[in-house]
């Protein structure tokens, strides 16, 4: 279909609210696709339908990437409830849920101030000791030189921050568009990609070269990796080798004609040159995007993405491994080893986009532990819900005046709502008394073949604050899929999509709860999902699920990061801290020191309230981006999210791991093996080394950045304590001592003062 005179979705994805605004209404695109005619009863007929006839799995992908130059009309900033907050406005903070993590230290912003309803999401982070880099999408200058990626770093540790802008562009017509990623490598080589455009009716994918020039990052001009006139590209991802230096990126390509497919080119000369793209996947039988990339321990490439299978319309995050830096890439494995319930239908609570995007985190375990080159993936997951029947109760009609939730038409779940919008102003409300722990489930579908509305979802009341889910598809079809926290009344309500008579008439939605299924992996709605695989990504283990919240509230968004202790840590945004109505949002994190088969409790990463996204002004969607950034360098971890404290969208960091002041992780030991830090002596490391028997062992120590400085190897060591030295010159600070001995592997924190 042809694109002439359209944003593509990535940028629509972007673009300023007011910009969308007409006197409060917004066309949707001429070249939206053709829906398939959807059957409707009559007022005496029952509507029973499976979840999974809802809408057609390639419609579906296919409008994910449709320019819907819309938006819900409630969504306009010009309606008061965007009025700017003031600065650090009180909030109700909802409860952590435990403390297996020490206590959190403060986070802090680390965007510049800007405008109230600035938008500082999508976020990107990298660090190497006491530099660390971050990106994130930036409202201040979308569609303007220099565009809307920003960018800021710190050189303290995240002590402290600069806002740094954006970077530098080439020519006069150049345009950032976001979506930054930045990754390093110890040589002090730094990389940012973003979506690009070099000119007018141009899509690109860029990647800018770094170094620090004293305690300044300087980057290069952008080198475009792809640039095409037609087609759209997005989702870029970044991976450096520490070992080699190469860098690699992937990207997805939406087609013009439609189709999509993944592509890859790799850099061996620091981002000075690039290799020519090549394709990674076949739009004939899948549709993937969100592609994610990381190197192995022995330079291995590995990249994950979103796969829809055209072979068998399932849903499958998927894998495959390079073992020659990225010329060839092997067989795709599915993670999880199966497909998956992708729940894009309705992002979380306050949420300004009507869908979320698919994506899974991965990280790789380098550490020198027997789980070195483990992998492990997390993602969010729904129950299985196309086995669910809708609408088997029989019909409901609106009753009019309807316009307002003190008016709403009564229903109970598994009823057909019949109802028309006689006007583009004509709101419809219908309301139901719903469980705790139901999976509730709702799609809008025409019956005028006109008819385009969307549905929302309230909890708590009918205000602007209780909006819990947004969903539209082209054509007026709205999914919604939403575990309720707690028994009450629950508000429905259809309104016009864009605000032209042509598109008023006639609709139904079909309504149910879930059917708990032997196929569920999720217990609600949206759960955090993990699946490791210990032989370079060919297989991968049953799905489990990481926290430890109580069922009935939506976690989204989880991001992986292992440290060099072998430990897993995950973030995610939770709603558990509002147990009434499921809207308040807070980050948490979680830690497993078994490489991910158990996590012990989680743990509230945000110092600040609980945000409720409905009252946070934005003039970019999503308001929340598409994901966060949880990154481990050496044994310091570190967070960054999107947090909406502030009454707009801002970038949030925080320490998770202080390895200055978090106690050692628990030895890993058979019988009596252990290594205990005892000191140090001229910059020597002086340990005290436990053998249960005589054998080989080796010691290695490790710099806070996760670097090896130095070690010792003991071909014959008895059995019995053994007080040991190890390093030359070493400076002042951490570091992490290692023992392995017959594949058994103790470790201890010393603390070197000279």
């Amino acid at each position: 279909m042809s694109r002439a005179g359209h944003l593509p979705i990535l940028f629509a994805l972007l673009l300023p609210i007011a910009a969308l605004a007409d006197g409060g209404a917004a066309r949707r695109p001429t070249d939206a696709p053709a829906l398939p005619p959807v059957g409707h009863p009559d007022s005496a007929s029952r509507a029973v339908s499976t979840w999974s006839g809802i809408l057609p799995p390639d419609l579906v992908l296919e409008t994910m990437r449709e320019s819907d130059e819309a938006l819900a009309r409630d969504d306009d900033p010009s309606d008061p409830v965007y009025a700017p907050r003031e600065w650090g406005a009180a909030k109700g903070a909802g409860p952590g849920s435990g403390g297996a993590l020490r206590a959190l230290g403060a986070d802090l912003r680390i965007n510049g101030p800007g405008a109230a309803n600035n938008c500082e999401a999508e976020l990107s982070l990298s660090a190497q000791g006491l530099q660390i880099v971050a990106g994130w999408n930036d409202g201040a200058s979308f569609g303007v030189r220099p565009g809307a990626t920003g960018w800021g770093y710190s050189v303290d540790g995240g002590a402290t921050w600069i806002d740094a802008g954006s970077p530098p562009t080439t020519g006069l017509t150049d345009i950032y568009y976001g979506d930054p990623v930045i990754v390093s490598e110890p040589a002090g080589h730094w990389y940012l990609a973003s979506l690009y455009r070099p000119s007018a009716g141009q899509y690109a994918i860029s990647v800018n070269h770094g170094m620090f020039v004293g305690s300044t990052l300087v980057w290069a001009n952008p080198y475009v990796i792809a640039v095409s006139g037609s087609d759209v590209l997005d989702k870029p991802w970044l991976a450096t080798d520490p070992v080699s230096g190469a860098v690699y990126v992937a990207y997805v390509r939406f087609f013009g004609a439609g189709g999509q497919r993944l592509e890859f080119s790799r850099s061996l000369d620091h981002g000075v040159t690039w290799s020519a793209p090549i394709a990674l996947s076949d739009p004939a039988t899948s549709g993937d995007m969100s592609p994610r990339l990381r190197v192995g321990p022995n330079g291995e490439v590995f990249l994950a993405y979103y796969c829809f299978s055209r072979v068998d319309s399932k849903e499958y995050l998927r894998i495959r491994r390079s073992n020659d830096a990225g010329l060839t890439f092997g067989p795709e494995a599915n993670i999880g080893g199966r497909a998956f319930m992708n729940n894009f239908y309705s992002g979380p609570a306050g949420f300004n986009r009507e869908r979320v995007v698919a994506q899974v985190s991965f990280d790789v375990d380098l550490s020198s532990t027997p789980s070195r080159g483990t992998l492990i993936a997390v993602w969010n997951e729904g129950v299985d819900f196309n086995r669910d029947l809708l609408g088997t109760t029989g019909v409901v009609n609106e009753l009019e005046p309807d316009d307002a939730s003190a008016q709403a038409t009564p229903f109970t779940l598994g009823a057909t709502l019949h109802g028309a919008l006689a006007g583009v102003f004509d709101q419809d409300w219908f309301s139901f008394t719903g469980l705790a722990g139901q999976v509730a489930e709702f799609s809008l579908t025409p019956v005028d073949a006109s008819c385009n509305g969307y549905l929302r979802l309230f909890a708590g009341g009918g205000a602007t604050a209780n909006r819990v889910a947004y969903s539209h598809f082209s054509g007026g079809r709205s999914p919604i899929e939403f575990t309720l926290p707690s028994t009450g009344t629950y508000y429905l309500r259809v309104l016009n999509w864009d605000g032209f008579t042509a598109d008023i008439g006639a609709y139904q939605v079909v309504t149910g709860a879930h059917t708990p299924s032997f196929t569920d992996v999720a217990r609600d709605h949206r759960d955090i999902m993990l699946s490791r695989s210990s032989d370079g990504g060919t297989t991968w283990s049953p799905p489990t699920r990481v926290s430890d919240t109580p069922p009935g509230f939506d976690e989204i968004w989880p991001e992986v990061a292992i440290d060099v202790a072998h430990r897993v840590f995950v973030s995610w945004y939770g709603h558990v801290g509002d147990p009434a109505n499921g809207i308040l949002t807070d980050v948490y994190v979680a830690r497993s020191d078994d490489s991910g088969r158990t996590f012990g409790a989680s743990a509230r990463v945000n110092a600040g309230p609980s945000v409720n996204w409905n009252n946070v002004a934005s003039n970019m969607f999503p308001n929340m981006g598409d994901y966060s950034a949880l990154i481990a360098d050496g044994m310091n971890v570190y967070a960054n999210w999107t947090d909406g404290r502030g009454g707009s969208p801002d970038s949030y960091f925080s320490r998770v791991v202080d390895a200055t002041a978090e106690v050692a992780p628990a030895p890993v030991h058979a019988n009596s093996l252990a290594v205990r830090g005892a000191g140090v002596a001229m910059g020597r490391l002086r340990v005290l080394l436990t053998l249960p028997h005589a054998g080989a062992v080796r010691l290695r120590a490790f710099d806070l950045a996760g670097r090896a400085v130095a070690t010792r190897d003991l071909a014959a060591a008895g059995a019995g304590e053994h007080p040991l030295e190890l390093g030359e010159g070493l400076a002042a600070g951490v570091y992490l001592v290692r023992v392995d001995e017959a594949g058994v592997t103790a470790s201890a924190k010393v603390v070197a003062l000279r």
